[in-house]
């Protein structure tokens, strides 16, 4: 699942499913824990390379390359700073990716 799980409403009496949603994970929660936290920033450092620098191809620096510029630098950082809460604490998936 690369998402936050489902919200439900189910009624016995007729068997029907009312409800059903998935949230979006924010893009900065690399290890899809639910929080943005030093893990995914210990994630984040595995793929930082500096501007202009072509990264490994694997998902979590895909992920980490977050401004979509085909490098993963400061700003790509700065981005996932935004949402960065700590550890336990819920990332919100509005959160600007």
């Amino acid at each position: 699942m690369d998402g936050y799980g489902a919200i439900s409403i189910w009624c016995e009496t007729f068997n029907i499913n009312f409800t059903s949603n998935e949230f979006p994970r924010p893009p900065h929660d690399l290890d899809i824990d639910g929080d943005i936290d030093l893990d995914d920033a210990a994630l984040f450092s595995s793929c930082h390379l500096g501007p202009e620098t072509f990264q490994p191809e694997t998902a979590i620096c895909t992920d980490s390359d977050m401004d979509n510029d085909d490098d993963v630098d400061l700003q790509d950082f700065s981005i996932m700073l935004e949402c960065f809460d700590g550890a336990g604490v819920r990332a919100l998936p509005g959160c600007r990716s």
